[in-house]
């Protein structure tokens, strides 16, 4: 269901009908993405580098006190990299509530007598003539040296040719029929190295303190270590799995807990006490305390 303004028109008037769809607005889709995974305005401020004042500006729909269109796509498309978003959805609600069109990046040209172009002169036209005339001495300059026939070639050009030639050279010396009295040389038989020197692979050693977290479907997911050091932040797709390693503990936040698994050490982490049954948002340790 959309509303329009359908009011009689003023004579002389043309303004156009101002259709608004019914849906969410994009500042409702963020705001209700952020709750989602659990995060404040500072938090998301802090994982996207934008302002705070940004962000609430871009959940109140507030397009009139913000930066040109071209910087508003530019937010949602950095926002949609950290919450469960599609900017796509976002770019959309934005347009469809007024947002300017994006100016053309080039203004044309307008043809001039003489056959120059608005915003060109002769004397640019002379420049760039000048300057492709000494990319292609350049290039032939390059290709002169390189060639091996040629008498300025470098010596460790020249090395580096015949190293390559006779190295070709040697792959068939195997091939070619033995001279006589010489003898072929065969390939060593293994057959005659006893059991004992058989190098075996060694077995392998789990990963001491490792954090292993697996997805059935997309979440969001910030883990930190004891240094502070962030090792995974954002939105997770389902089906993937994360190896972390680090100083624990590791203080771990997850958005949509219930669908995934966390490990530690190689056995599973029970972390259902910590789950928030209103937004599916999961904060706890690990090991826990």
């Amino acid at each position: 269901m959309s509303v329009s303004s359908t009011g009689p028109s003023v004579a002389g008037s043309s303004s156009p009908v101002v259709s608004i769809p019914d849906r969410p607005s994009p500042g409702a889709l963020l705001r209700q993405a952020r709750e989602r995974a659990g995060l404040s305005i500072e938090e998301l401020a802090e994982q996207t580098k934008l302002a705070k004042n940004t962000l609430e500006l871009l959940e109140q729909d507030d397009f009139s006190a913000l930066s040109e269109p071209v910087y508003v796509r530019g937010y949602y498309r950095k926002i949609a990299k950290v919450l469960p978003v599609v900017a796509a959805e976002l770019i959309e609600g934005y347009v469809a509530r007024g947002a300017p069109p994006r100016a053309s990046a080039v203004p044309p040209r307008i043809p001039l007598a003489g056959g120059v172009d608005s915003g060109t002169s002769r004397r640019h036209r002379g420049q760039s003539l000048g300057w492709i005339a000494v990319i292609v001495v350049a290039l032939s300059v390059l290709v002169f040296l390189t060639d091996e026939n040629s008498p300025l070639r470098l010596p460790e050009s020249r090395r580096i040719a015949a190293d390559v030639r006779s190295g070709v050279s040697s792959l068939n010396v195997n091939s070619m029929p033995a001279a006589a009295g010489t003898k072929p040389v065969s390939e060593p038989d293994n057959t005659d190295i006893p059991a004992s020197s058989t190098i075996e692979n060694p077995p392998a050693v789990p990963v001491q303190n490792q954090l292993v977290l697996e997805f059935m479907e997309a979440a969001f997911v910030r883990v930190e270590d004891a240094r502070g050091r962030a090792l995974v932040v954002g939105l997770v797709r389902g089906g993937e799995r994360k190896l972390l390693e680090g100083q624990p503990p590791y203080a771990v936040l997850l958005g949509n807990a219930r669908n995934v698994k966390v490990f530690f050490n190689a056995q599973p982490v029970d972390f259902s006490p910590h789950i928030n049954i209103q937004n599916s948002t999961a904060r706890f340790t690990v090991p826990s305390p």
